[in-house]
């Protein structure tokens, strides 16, 4: 592994004798980056691109503003998201051959909503290079945008791109989730089946909690109730009225009603805990914002077993992950190429 401090040292040294190599100062720039010396690394991006104004050092000051953002003072920092984007406008009016730049500007526009405009720069990414990242985002793009098809056909795509340089699980999941929900329940399945077993590998980034998803949108019940029984009633708001309908189904009344109690009296005792701790990081203010919170997971827990009762299925908001990806020119870790200017 790089001892990058001791790279800072030495790019330094070159840089004295070559006070305009903007290649060197590149790397010294992502170097300061890895020793965590944000401001000096910005101010390093910021004179490359004033010497040299080209697609790396305009693209990687663009990534430095969207992923740092810039000091306001006394160690504040404020993501320019806005800087970001005009940066890498002005880099792809150069028309860049590679990659990085749209994968970056279509990353950020789809982190915005705004779909119509990602889907033409991942789009033109994708015709340079397909990766995980720029294929599952363009599946997100056409998700949101109601494309279900397009995006399982690009989920499909990206969890092929699994491998040493991004194992991630989620464009798979994603892939199941849109086989559920166009009614390809057979096809969702073994998708399904497949990240449970992939969960449980070191390097997985989901939980088998995840996975339910899919096993509730196609009325596995059965493996909805597997899935959840075994796990602790934490974060639980977001999945327990899907357990508590699939208990419901499969006829298991008591232990609904066991699964809500359970979730009700958990909340009350964070509500406890909360009232008589004495964490000094919490203000009066933050600790009576979090009290109403759970007040109000209360309420809803209770709504929603009402309305399971009443025969209504509680609706499942599935939002697909971004990817993302170290997009800068030159960067040593990660093996990332200079551009070729």
């Amino acid at each position: 592994m790089l001892d990058f401090n001791e790279l800072v040292f030495n790019l330094k040294q070159k840089i004295k004798h070559e006070p305009t190599n903007t290649t060197k100062m590149n790397a010294l720039a992502i170097a300061l980056m890895e020793v965590n010396e944000y401001e000096e690394a910005l101010e390093y991006f910021q004179k490359v691109a004033h010497l040299k104004p080209s697609i790396q050092s305009l693209h990687n000051l663009g990534y430095f503003y969207y992923t740092e953002g810039e000091p306001l003072g006394d160690g504040i920092w404020e993501y320019r998201e806005d800087k970001a984007i005009e940066i890498l406008k002005e880099t792809i009016e150069l028309d860049p051959l590679f990659h990085f730049p749209y994968t970056l500007l279509g990353e950020i526009y789809s982190v915005k909503g705004e779909y119509k405009r990602a889907i033409e720069l991942l789009k033109k990414s994708i015709s340079f290079q397909p990766t995980l990242e720029n294929l599952n985002n363009l599946g997100v793009c056409f998700y949101h945008t109601s494309e279900i098809k397009e995006a399982t056909n690009y989920f499909h795509l990206a969890s092929l791109q699994r491998g040493n340089g991004n194992v991630s699980l989620h464009p798979l999941l994603n892939y199941g989730y849109c086989l559920a929900i166009l009614g390809r329940h057979q096809d969702a399945r073994l998708v399904a089946n497949d990240l449970i077993s992939l969960c449980k590998e070191p390097e997985s980034d989901i939980e088998r909690e995840c996975v339910a998803n899919i096993f509730y949108v196609i009325n596995d019940f059965e493996e909805v109730v597997k899935i959840y029984s075994d796990t602790q009633f934490e974060y639980a708001k977001y999945w327990i009225p899907m357990y508590i309908y699939s208990l419901n189904q499969l006829g298991h009344k008591y232990k609904t009603k066991e699964v809500l109690d359970n979730v009700l009296l958990k909340t009350e005792e964070k509500i406890e805990e909360t009232l008589n701790g004495e964490d000094v990081d919490w203000d009066y203010k933050d600790k009576m914002n979090y009290i109403d919170e759970l007040r109000s997971e209360i309420s809803y827990y209770k709504n929603a077993y009402k309305e399971i009762l009443a025969g209504k299925r509680p609706i499942l908001e599935f939002l697909p992950s971004i990817e993302r990806n170290c997009y800068l020119f030159g960067c040593a870790r990660h093996n990332n190429p200079n551009y070729n200017e």
